[in-house]
């Protein structure tokens, strides 16, 4: 079988702009602080950081909404895309069913560790920012508050996209070993290679490895490259739970290559 090599392989869904999930609790903060304001309440700094750690406990429960939500589609366009490239068919629960038992949870926990030590920089700049300012003013609140939701979604798109991707990349390994079954080849004979839209958002850990992986290497390969070159840009994302992601927000994945 001749299988092409299209340069389009990358996920291009991974890029979809993640909805900010804070913008309905940044109108609901402002709205409150605006009324406590105004009927001569003091907005002290025991309210000000209750405001804060709601923020950022909003942020860790919608998070793992927006993810299930989106995974259901990175899976239907990952089926797609092999049944375009190898005119073979996925299960279409298969992926889901395994991912969510024996990959979701431990790239979740990687997240979760990312968030807290997120929340606590953000409470302590709150801190910083109260000891400073002690503000006081409508204003000068609400633009404090206002810079911390943003801060919140900016750090949502980022997690969101990253936990997709590695889930992309963990249902494209599985899917294209049950590919290389089907077409007869073996660990050492299937070759992959690194592609990603190589434009000016690349990273040069993402540049080297599709520069090696030139021509084909076997998954183990793979793995280690990635891992290599990971760790010389990104010290300490690479994770063994997570091998074939090697940074924040990577748009790049892999292809099986032709038997011929």
């Amino acid at each position: 079988m001749n299988l092409s090599r299209r340069s389009d392989w990358f996920h291009k869904e991974i890029e979809t702009p993640i909805p900010n999930v804070g913008d309905e609790l940044a109108d609901e903060v402002l709205e409150q602080l605006r009324f406590s304001i105004k009927n001569g309440k003091k907005i002290t700094q025991d309210v000000v950081m209750k405001t804060v750690r709601y923020v950022l406990k909003y942020l860790n429960k919608n998070l793992i909404d927006e993810i299930s939500r989106k995974s259901t589609d990175v899976f239907s366009s990952l089926r797609d895309k092999i049944f375009d490239e190898y005119g073979i068919k996925i299960a279409p629960n298969t992926l889901n069913n395994e991912l969510v038992r024996e990959f979701s949870g431990r790239i979740l926990s990687l997240a979760q560790d990312h968030l807290k030590e997120f929340s606590d920089k953000i409470l302590d700049e709150t801190v910083e920012h109260l000891d400073d300012e002690h503000p006081e003013k409508e204003n000068e609140l609400e633009e404090f508050l206002s810079s911390v939701v943003g801060s919140v979604n900016e750090e949502a798109g980022t997690v969101t996209r990253t936990l997709l991707g590695s889930l992309y990349n963990e249902a494209n390994r599985r899917s294209l070993d049950r590919i290389k079954d089907a077409l007869g080849m073996t660990e050492e004979t299937a070759l992959y290679e690194w592609v990603n839209p190589l434009d000016y958002r690349t990273t040069d850990a993402c540049r080297r490895i599709t520069k090696r992986t030139e021509g084909g290497v076997t998954m183990k390969s793979l793995i280690d490259i990635v891992k290599e070159e990971s760790e010389k840009e990104f010290k300490d994302f690479w994770k063994s739970d997570n091998p074939l992601y090697p940074h924040w927000q990577c748009r790049s994945t892999f292809k099986l290559l032709s038997k011929d």
